[in-house]
Order: structure tokens, then sequence, then C-alpha cells
């Protein structure tokens, strides 16, 4: 099992993460990623129905949370904002993870209103911004003391996931170290925790 987390699998997503562990940009301090899209209010949207699972975390969230994850892991604190939908669905939802080390991460999703989807990294050495949207990016901007770079991709999309999948199963593997169910769960419990700091409730939730 691999949860569809498309941009885990994703060539230059893969490349930021190997030059922050090579130090590229020094120590990790910050990640910003916002994940949000204009949608008029239909209560039978999939978005806003709670019967589907609807809101923002679930479908939009889970992807600035990943992103921050791959660079930070899991957070010591969270804090959240956010407000509901008529049918008491999140549709806007600001998240801060806070570190021991004093990095945070700063996380967005929304319903309400389109951003342009970038995200950045910020280490003590420089930063790197996957644009112009973050979970299929076209390039790689790296800044550092020596100045700016840009690293492009191929305009993959489903494609590496798709081979990360057929990988594992010519292996037999169970999980993919691109997405392991760990982190999948993990990630899933901070949503859990965010709705419930938010007041959003299932059918079928106590």
């Amino acid at each position: 099992a691999m949860e569809a987390v498309w941009m885990r699998a994703n060539p230059l997503i893969l490349k930021a993460q190997e030059m922050v562990a090579r130090g590229v940009i020094g120590d990790v301090v910050s990640v910003h990623a916002d994940f949000s899209i204009g949608l008029d209010f239909d209560p039978t949207h999939r978005l806003y129905d709670l019967a589907n699972g609807g809101g923002a975390l679930l479908d939009l969230g889970v992807y600035p949370m990943h992103f921050a994850w791959l660079f930070l892991g899991r957070p010591d604190t969270q804090q959240v904002l956010g407000t509901l939908s008529p049918t008491g669905s999140d549709s806007t939802v600001a998240i801060q993870w806070g570190y021991a080390s004093g990095a945070t991460a700063q996380l967005r999703c929304a319903t309400t209103a389109s951003t342009p989807g970038r995200a950045t990294i910020a280490g003590t050495a420089g930063s790197i911004q996957a644009e112009p949207w973050f979970l299929n990016p076209e390039r790689l901007v790296v800044t550092t003391r020596e100045g700016e770079s840009r690293i492009e991709g191929d305009g993959t999309e489903y494609g590496p996931q798709i081979e990360e999948v057929e990988r594992c199963l010519r292996e037999g593997l169970l999980e993919s170290p691109l997405a392991p169910h760990a982190d999948t769960i993990a990630v899933l419990q901070l949503i859990d925790r965010a709705r419930a700091n938010l007041g959003v409730r299932y059918p079928g939730e106590a």
C-alpha cells in the first residue's frame, strides 16, 4: 500500500531533499507551503460534504503537511486557526508547526480563494523554492551566499509515482520508502487533531 501523495515521488522534490541533506542551504529553520483553491460553496460538492470526508484539510492540506514533514519531520507542537463552511467543513486552515530546534513550518489550505501554490524551504545558508506549484514543480530556485541558480524539471506528473509502485510490486515491498506507512499515519493523526481544534466532526464520529 502507498498513499497517493504523488509529490513525494517527484524528481525535483527528491532533489530538494538531497540538497537539504547535503547542507546546501544549511540547517532548515522554516518551511512555508500553501495549497488553496477558489471554490464556490455548494453543499453537495465533496469538499463541502462532511458525509464524503469534505474539508480543505483532507483534500488539500495533506500536501503542505507532507512537504514540511519531508524537510523538518514530526513537529513538537501544532497550532491551528481556521474557519468553517455552512456545512461545518473546514474551509480555511492555517497551521504552524513548532520544533525544539526553533524551526517552524507555516502551512495553509483553503477552498475559498486560490493561491500561487509555491513552497519555500529556508535554511541558515540559503533557501529552496519549488515553483510555480510545489505539488508538481517545474523548477527549483536555489539561493545561497554564492547567488541564485535554477534547476529545471521535465514537467513530469504522475509518472514517477506509477514507476515507484511498479518497482515496489516487482521487489515484493509492502510499502514504499518514498511514502512510508508511518508518515501517512502520523500526518493523518495531525490532521485529526487539527480538525478537532476547529470543531470539524464527520458523521459517525463522537
